[in-house]
């Protein structure tokens, strides 16, 4: 089981009991599980708000074994464009959840949609060393040829993921 402060990001197959017949041949470690983690992370950039924000760790468990996923908060807090890159993350069968390709495709094609452009092809690493890492990233120095010309420093952090 993850530990407490995870539990928010957490898929529901680490919560079913062992003889739940729609979860029982599932190994523990599944990449679609970080797929779900990514779907809440989502949630919490969108809304500013943790997912499952009132419950208690006990509840979240609870809500889990029950086949309950985070649900759309109410309001306008989140668009339908949001909600269409978070939902499916948060499917209850890690088997219909997306790839990570499929998520970074639609975050990719989001951001476009709302005017942030694609940089793909111009950034360039000015190191091979990161000057700073973690547990999902590293952040590199680089510089940004922009497609008007010039060259400006900048800082980008590659996000690691496993393949689907």
């Amino acid at each position: 089981m993850p530990p407490k402060p995870a539990i928010r990001f957490a898929g529901p197959e680490w919560f079913v009991p062992k003889d739940d017949a729609i979860f029982q041949h599932l190994p523990k470690t599944l990449f679609k599980s970080d797929v779900y983690s990514l779907g809440c992370i989502m949630f919490y950039v969108f809304t500013v708000c943790m997912p499952w924000n009132d419950a208690t760790s006990v509840e979240i468990s609870d809500q889990l074994r029950k086949r309950v996923t985070p649900s759309r908060p109410k309001g306008s807090i989140v668009d339908d464009e949001q909600w269409a890159l978070i939902e499916p993350c948060l499917s209850l069968l890690p088997k219909k959840r997306p790839s990570a390709s499929d998520v970074l495709k639609k975050i990719k094609d989001y951001l476009v949609s709302i005017g942030i452009p694609d940089l793909t092809g111009q950034i360039e690493k000015r190191d091979n060393h990161p000057f700073a890492s973690g547990g999902y990233g590293s952040v590199y120095e680089a510089i940004l040829n922009r497609k008007t010309g010039g060259r400006v420093k900048v800082t980008f952090l590659h996000w690691r993921m496993s393949p689907a």
